[in-house]
């Protein structure tokens, strides 16, 4: 199992992750399991006006700290539909809020 990624900031710096989006393919990344007394995420697509074909378009999520400590944010990159399938793509960061 791979560490997460850790990020350190203050509860006055918002931090923001981009990961590559799959939606034509009908993958979305979401959550899992976040504390939402220390952090708050919001999230937001990003699409790729470069003309270009198969053009990469991001997800962008915000993570607001709430206060100091540390948690560990999952994002599963999955089908909606596809309830009990394996996700196609896992990212983990620890934030620590200093």
């Amino acid at each position: 199992m791979t560490e997460p990624e850790v990020i350190s900031t203050t509860v006055s710096s918002n931090i923001e992750i981009e990961l590559d989006a799959l939606t034509s393919s009908g993958y979305v990344w979401e959550t899992i399991a976040v504390p939402d007394d220390i952090v708050k995420i919001t999230g937001m697509f990003i699409y790729d006006n470069s003309q270009t074909a198969g053009g990469k378009n991001k997800e962008r999520f915000t993570v607001t700290p709430l206060k100091q400590g540390e948690c560990i944010i999952e994002f599963k990159q999955k089908r909606n539909w596809q309830k009990n399938a394996a996700a196609l793509t896992v990212k983990k960061f620890k934030i620590v809020i200093s």
